[in-house]
């Protein structure tokens, strides 16, 4: 086990007397030791103990925060129809085993066995330094995005919250000649004109949406002011997370408890509720029925491998992040297979809800389901709501499901703004030594994100976000960072220094496990990622919404954030070559390939430290 490979960690002549010394000598400098790859390491004996978590739920439930989000909500459920149903959902089984398990294991792994953040965890392997601070931008740039849509959800909320939503009709001030309601009685027909000239038809939620909540406009060049009412419901959202993570991970513990476990009462209710719909069999049926062609399109395989890795945040160095607040000794390899099976599950209920209530709308339109599923944010801000004003009741189904949106969606900002404040921590911590200072960088933090979401609040700022949302999280980033770590461990680590390590947290043996992990670490994984990275380069096209065809100056804008976190590891390998020791380049190179000891200081009684250290 690697706790015997540590067994020369510290000379064994050292007596329980010399370690009480030691202790009472903690204020001179730093204790240097031999580590476990035969390199000299200063270990900080004034370092300050870490802050982990209260009990071994709370590590769960902010897994839960972490996976369970907006893409299990409007992402899987179209994307599953889309790419053939039940032949989605094979291959995205596939790859929770080929890329999501190895990729998890590694980060928590990293995570819990440093006690650091993810821009800290990498320096295991100094050449891969900079694969840490890529996570910086991606956690910044959903911490800008992630709020809008949560902005978007409480004015949904809001407007819901009434005996006769205004969705529903045709006779608000916003809307056009061309508006059709969701009821057949309150319809103005298309054939409608205004003088001599004839409008489309558009749904009354759709110009609810599009032009009471977003104004859009036409695009990028007719950018327009900030709307005082998203302005008003974006500055409640960061309000609201503020107070729910000022404290630290002790206090946001708390929150998760109520944020992480009621939507999937809420979920529960409306599976139900959709299940007993007319139509709900016809949309289950559309939802599972397999396409079996699909599997030879590689688009197929894309999705579903982009939609494990997002849906869970790995490659955000979140989940790394978050395990440093475990316990040493914490299971944590259980937990991510818990959190694994519980995050499909989650998924494919959202795909039930949705599909049983499109299914529904389609019988009550006369339609296919073809025609009403949308992806993104018409799904969950035009499809569904059309679809639950159709239901008895709809003043209990809207707020109901607009606040299981709500909570999901402030679960995941929790966790990755927690995430995002413990890294400038790790990165600066002279920062973080006066008292409040969590306190004050929280909202500092917050601050500074909460102008950036400034920009896609206005008339022109779905354009600005449909930006974001492409290039920042685009899959060839992904996978790039994902081939990294799948590279830094199999090939430079390697697969058995991390199970040691997993096996040295988790006190359990890994025989069979130790095969699997060592596959995929060193070859399919590496090569799923490579293929699907060079495949996802190919497939770039110039960014339109709807009609509108972005300018060049939008898409090298759009390039230059999706470099922002893939340079990072590039840039980093040359600064950490040029700084590395040695008289020429491969020398230096091959310095910065030297596994390090990063193993967190433990915190325990010194004469628990002697046991273990003699076992």
């Amino acid at each position: 086990m690697f706790q015997r490979r540590n067994k020369n960690l510290y000379s064994t002549k050292r007596s329980t007397q010399h370690l009480s010394e030691l202790e009472r000598t903690r204020n001179l400098t730093h204790q240097p030791y031999h580590s476990l790859y035969g390199l000299d390491i200063v270990f900080d004996m004034t370092e300050d103990k870490s802050e982990t978590f209260k009990t071994k739920f709370d590590y769960v439930l902010n897994l839960v925060g972490l996976t369970v989000g907006f893409s299990n909500i409007w992402r899987f459920p179209y994307i599953c129809y889309k790419n053939g149903g039940g032949t989605f959902i094979l291959a995205y089984l596939i790859f929770i085993l080929v890329l999501l398990l190895p990729l998890a294991a590694i980060e928590a792994t990293l995570g819990q066995h440093t006690g650091k953040s993810v821009v800290k965890v990498w320096t295991i392997v100094p050449l891969f330094k900079g694969l840490g601070y890529s996570a910086i931008f991606m956690m910044v740039y959903w911490n800008s995005y992630l709020p809008v849509l949560l902005s978007w959800t409480v004015s949904w909320l809001y407007a819901s919250c009434t005996s006769d939503p205004v969705w529903t009709r045709c006779n608000n001030t916003w809307n056009t000649a061309g508006c059709v309601s969701v009821f057949a009685n309150d319809t103005i027909k298309a054939t409608d004109v205004a003088g001599n000239q004839s409008f489309s038809q558009r749904s009354s939620v759709e110009e609810f949406f599009n032009i009471h909540i977003l104004s859009k406009t036409k695009g990028l060049h007719d950018y327009g002011a900030i709307k005082p009412d998203l302005l008003i419901c974006l500055a409640i959202v960061w309000i609201l997370a503020y107070f729910s993570v000022w404290k630290g991970i002790g206090w946001t513990s708390k929150v998760v408890y109520f944020t992480a476990t009621t939507p999937f009462l809420m979920l529960i209710i409306l599976v139900v509720r959709g299940s007993t719909l007319e139509g709900a069999a016809y949309g289950m049926k559309e939802y599972l029925k397999p396409d079996l062609a699909k599997l030879i399109k590689l688009d197929v395989w894309i999705d579903a491998s982009s939609q494990v890795i997002f849906s869970f945040g790995v490659c955000s160095g979140c989940l790394s992040t978050i395990s440093k607040f475990n316990s040493y000794k914490h299971n944590h390899m259980r937990d991510i297979i818990f959190m694994t099976a519980g995050n499909a599950i989650t998924s494919f209920l959202a795909g039930a809800i949705c599909f049983t209530v499109l299914g529904h709308l389609a019988v009550e339109k006369n339609t296919t389901i073809e025609k009403v599923a949308d992806n993104g944010p018409g799904l969950v801000f035009i499809v569904y709501p059309t679809a639950i004003s159709l239901l008895p009741l709809p003043q209990l189904w809207c707020p109901l499901f607009f606040i299981t949106m709500l909570l999901i969606g402030f679960d995941s900002l929790f966790v990755y703004h927690e995430a995002l404040v413990c890294c400038i921590k790790d990165v600066w911590p002279a920062w973080f030594r006066f008292k409040y200072s969590n306190e004050v960088w929280m909202a500092a933090t917050m601050f500074v994100l909460f102008l950036f979401g400034l920009t896609m609040i206005t008339p022109g700022g779905i354009y600005v976000l449909e930006l974001l949302n492409n290039y920042a999280f685009t899959g060839w980033c992904i996978f790039f960072v994902a081939l990294l770590e799948f590279a830094a461990v199999g090939w430079v680590i390697g697969s058995d220094g991390i199970c040691d390590m997993i096996e040295d947290m988790t006190d359990f043996k890994l025989v069979k496990s130790r095969v699997y992990l060592h596959v995929m670490w060193r070859y399919v994984g590496p090569a799923t990622c490579l293929i699907f990275c060079i495949y996802s380069l190919s497939l770039y096209r110039t960014l339109k919404l709807d009609s509108y065809v972005y300018p060049t100056w939008a898409n090298v804008l759009g390039w230059m954030v999706a470099l922002s976190s893939s340079m990072t590891f590039p840039i980093g390998a040359a600064w950490m070559i040029y700084k590395a020791d040695g008289a020429t380049i491969k020398e230096k190179f091959k310095n910065t390939l030297k596994v390090q000891d990063v193993k967190r200081r433990i915190e325990k009684s010194y004469e628990d430290e002697e046991k273990m250290l003699h076992t």
